[in-house]
């Protein structure tokens, strides 16, 4: 099942880079797809969302389940 979060800071492709690492770290490792232009973020991982927002604020990038 697929995860939508919103994703604060994200102003360019550098941006997109590091959001996907930070995401990356977490276990079992996913690849989002980011969306610079509204800073969603779609994941589809098994991993725990709150691990994966917990890994976004510690980057930098608060985030948050979008609506």
């Amino acid at each position: 099942m697929s995860t939508i979060l919103s994703v604060s800071n994200i102003h360019c492709g550098a941006c997109a880079a590091r959001v996907t690492k930070a995401i990356q770290k977490v276990e079992p490792a996913a690849v989002p797809v980011v969306d610079v232009a509204t800073g969603r973020v779609t994941i589809d991982t098994a991993a725990d969302i709150a691990s994966i927002i917990a890994a976004l604020d510690k980057a930098g990038y608060p985030a948050s389940l979008a609506q």
